[in-house]
């Protein structure tokens, strides 16, 4: 009986590194200075299927992504959507239009993110270079500092996100 134990318990080991092994990813900044958010993630999954990833994710994460996609290429693995970030922080409620851009090959997807303007209130704080003497530059670099934060978050949900392809589930 030890041995039997043994043998799943060594069993269950490999599988466990195999599975970390095959869902290994990496994650290349090409930008991470705002207003622009760029990298490459790399993975062993096929491109149709971090494609479905990305969709089911951009699906799942805003309230209408029929509004939101504004562009969706299955056969250029290409989905461009505009969206909204919304940051609450130490100056109250900052929002940022933004548009983000995924393109899926074989193994990897890039991706673009670029926020249009950021506001707090009714004051445009895009420019935040514009504001190193001014009291709201904190304010700015602190929302800053949370969308490179969210932006990695994201590339983690997208490829948690479970799409599966095999129609012959019992269900």
């Amino acid at each position: 009986n030890r041995i039997g134990m043994m043998k799943k318990s060594i069993f269950c080991l490999i599988a466990c590194f195999l599975s970390i092994a095959c869902f290994a990813i990496e994650i290349k900044e090409t930008s991470s200075a705002f207003p622009e958010y760029q990298g490459i993630v790399t993975t062993n999954i096929p491109a149709n299927d971090l494609y479905a990833k990305v969709k089911l994710w951009v699906v799942e994460r805003f309230k209408s992504a029929k509004d939101v996609i504004q562009l969706d290429s299955p056969e250029t693995g290409t989905i461009i959507c505009k969206g909204l970030y919304v940051h609450y922080g130490s100056a109250g409620e900052m929002r940022a239009p933004m548009t983000l851009k995924f393109e899926a090959k074989d193994n990897r997807y890039r991706y673009t993110i670029t926020i249009n303007e950021v506001y707090t209130g009714n004051v445009d704080v895009s420019m935040y270079s514009t504001y190193i003497n001014k009291p709201n530059k904190k304010f700015v670099i602190e929302f800053c500092e949370d969308f490179y934060r969210q932006v990695r978050i994201w590339n983690e949900e997208i490829l948690s996100t479970d799409v599966n392809s095999d129609s012959n589930d019992d269900w």
